[in-house]
């Protein structure tokens, strides 16, 4: 961190240097914003970025062969950024322009362009997975693939690293879409080339290394292997927090998100000490994070109160979870303003959480006012429908109720073969005669 810092005091220097230089100066601007990216400094970096590209792009319009190759490099980190800031418009919109960019020189020279096209590649299938455009995520993400395997046939210690970033997001990809024969696969060929990394050069690969043996007891967590589950979450906390303790801001959101994860694992297997410990704990890292820098962590920061929201709801501590759910709410809310879009999703999920809390405490109106803040913004949600139909139910009002269940059946009818569980909403209203099989 102090060498980044230094970096960019150099830089600043330069930039004087080159005042009556244009072409060189923009060059200072954009090394200044990757400079101060990596700082976490986003607006500084926008700032950067943003005068480079307007500087460069009409001499890359007058002259494309010549700077297609800086226009390109620009138009990535531009897209990673707007991808942090939660842009994702624009985001998509750079990250598209370096794809074709990088494509055109890719077609000229594959080997000389093969990298740079399987990051973009890499980085437009990380930007649709968190849109939840699915096809395009896993489409990106394999092409990616066939590039970094490519690259690592032909000089494995050279590309090792690269390949595990693949399979890793790939891993991931599947993991989110509940494959999980598929994630594991790809996460123990990360694990093997990881160790093999690790071993090599343990301070530089330490958190590469953490963060798969974190996802795998993630993945075994989902699977029921408990065993395996609780051996890979230690021994991922153990390197994360050697490396914590060496540089605290820099490794600070791994050793949350390891505790949350541990959190999750010990609240399923129903060990509630541990997982309010290791909750909090990660609550105070999230907490410093988001008071560094609120709008870069401000929906890490909700996902942690709406999991402490959602622990103390499983406990039945009915009043601190209405008080987390309602603290993340807030954040959310704000973010949904900025981006209803990427946002609605996520606001809805907190009222529904809120509905299920005031219906376990037979606070029907509640209940009904939360459900319907949701159904606004996911009107296509079946359950949502299903949910408010059995709160009219157990408050008497059968018509609502009846009327709710045909709506589950225009949005999804085959609702009750889909759903295991079953429908105490439909199962209520055939007790009362109201449907038939």
């Amino acid at each position: 961190h102090k060498d980044v810092e230094e970096s960019a005091h150099f830089w600043l220097i330069c930039q004087e240097g080159c005042a009556d230089n244009p072409d060189r100066l923009s060059s200072v601007w954009n090394n200044l914003g990757y400079v101060y990216f990596n700082l976490n400094n986003y607006n500084k970096a926008k700032e950067y970025w943003t005068r480079a590209c307007e500087y460069r792009t009409p001499l890359f319009a007058r002259n494309p062969e010549a700077y297609r190759p800086w226009m390109a490099n620009l138009q990535l980190n531009l897209g990673l950024l707007h991808r942090v800031l939660h842009n994702y418009e624009q985001s998509e919109s750079y990250y598209l322009q370096a794809l074709e960019n990088y494509g055109q020189m890719f077609a000229q020279d594959p080997e000389a362009y093969r990298l740079d096209m399987a990051d973009i590649e890499l980085d437009l299938g990380a930007l649709y997975r968190v849109l939840r455009k699915y096809d395009k995520c896993e489409a990106y993400y394999l092409q990616a693939l066939d590039n970094y395997s490519q690259l690592f046939a032909r000089d494995p210690e050279t590309y090792r690293s690269s390949l595990t970033m693949i399979q890793y997001n790939l891993g991931y990809f599947y993991y989110d879409r509940d494959e999980y024969a598929r994630a594991e696969q790809y996460y123990l060929q990360v694990l093997e080339n990881r160790q093999l990394l690790f071993a090599r050069n343990p301070d530089a690969y330490r958190m590469d290394l953490a963060k798969i043996q974190n996802n795998l007891g993630m993945l075994y967590r989902s699977t029921g292997d408990y065993e395996k589950a609780e051996m890979y979450y230690s021994q991922a906390l153990d390197n994360i927090t050697t490396a914590f303790e060496k540089s605290p801001d820099t490794y600070r959101a791994e050793v949350a998100r390891t505790l949350a994860n541990m959190g999750n694992f010990y609240r399923t297997v129903g060990n509630y000490a541990k997982a309010e410990e290791c909750y909090l704990k990660a609550s105070e890292h999230f907490g410093e994070m988001f008071r560094q820098n609120p709008e870069a962590n401000r929906m890490d920061q909700s996902r942690i109160l709406n999991t402490l929201g959602f622990f103390y709801y499983t406990t039945k501590d009915y009043a601190r979870a209405e008080e987390y759910y309602y603290r993340s709410l807030e954040h959310r809310l704000l973010l949904y303003e900025q981006n209803p879009g990427v946002y609605g999703d996520y606001v809805a999920q907190i009222w529904v959480n809120l509905a299920l809390l005031y219906a376990a405490t037979e606070v029907y109106d509640k209940a009904l006012e939360s459900i319907d803040k949701a159904i606004v913004l996911i009107p296509d949600d079946p359950d949502c429908y299903d949910f408010k139909g059995e709160t009219l139910l157990k408050t008497g009002d059968t018509k609502g109720a009846l009327k709710m269940w045909k709506k589950v059946l225009e949005i999804s009818p085959n609702y009750l073969s889909e759903h295991e569980e079953g429908s105490e909403l439909y199962n209520g209203l055939k007790e009362r005669g109201l449907i038939k099989e």
